[in-house]
């Protein structure tokens, strides 16, 4: 994502245009604490994972959004709060964005991300394992303990522990004047007039080292932090903004929106 930043901001292909991140998976489904289902608490798939797509959207397209027209559903009753939504952000500068999520486990986006998942290893789950390991944890403390149990640690049949590949949150197109650019399995694939280009990008550090790295270093003075309170704040009203959206079905202007770091 850095790396996209870098080429967008560089004019390179020229200016943005849109992007897009659309994440699929079985959210809803891994085991959760009772306020990940609460939306009243900060649960639900907007604000859980519509943080990370922000991120990701914003810092790629420089971080003012103007406003946000959304779509959030909730449609299964034994998991009461939001599994998917489809926000639209509309840029100062006129670009334009969308994210989609479904955490309702039935498509999965790493069909279209090489099977690499938001660790960068490749999933080996069957189908429908997180709704079959929920229906087997006993009653509320069961799934409590499921969740304990997963944590960081490997799981059998989950990601595991060692990358193959980087990350992907998701499959993320950008669509600028002269050019269209998403992740390959080592890097970047940018669609050029007349060629495909694949750059490498290096795995080193990973995601999250690459938080502790940031942290450690707006700590000892070395850099500002890129994902400081402000930025922080900017992407919750975008979320928050979606649902209200959402449950008014109209656009929603934004007031908290500051621009990303040069």
């Amino acid at each position: 994502m850095r790396e996209i930043r870098r080429i967008v901001r560089s004019g390179e292909l020229g200016r943005l245009r849109m992007l897009h991140n659309w994440q699929f998976g079985d959210w809803l489904y891994r085991p959760r604490l009772p306020e990940e289902l609460d939306t009243r608490l900060g649960g639900g798939v907007t604000y859980r994972q519509g943080e990370h797509q922000v991120d990701i959207l914003r810092i790629i397209a420089g971080g003012l959004v103007r406003s946000v027209k959304a779509m959030a559903g909730s449609w299964d009753p034994a998991r009461p709060t939001e599994g998917a939504h489809v926000m639209f952000l509309d840029f100062e500068d006129g670009a334009v964005a969308t994210a989609v999520f479904s955490g309702y486990g039935h498509f999965h986006s790493t069909e279209l991300t090489y099977g690499l998942s938001e660790g960068g290893g490749i999933s080996r789950e069957p189908y429908g394992a997180a709704r079959r390991a929920l229906r087997e944890a006993a009653g509320q403390d069961g799934e409590a303990s499921l969740k304990n149990l997963r944590g960081y640690q490997e799981t059998p049949g989950d990601v595991g522990s060692r990358q193959r590949g980087l990350p992907f949150y998701g499959l993320t197109v950008v669509t600028c004047d002269s050019g269209d650019i998403r992740q390959s399995p080592d890097g970047l694939f940018i669609y050029r007039d007349e060629a495909i280009e694949e750059r490498p990008v290096s795995r080193e550090p990973d995601g999250r080292d690459a938080i502790i790295n940031e942290f450690y270093d707006a700590i000892v003075g070395a850099a500002p932090a890129l994902h400081d309170g402000r930025w922080a704040r900017a992407n919750l009203e975008v979320c928050v903004a979606a649902l209200r959206s959402s449950r008014e079905r109209r656009e929603i202007s934004l007031q908290h929106q500051v621009a990303a770091p040069t």
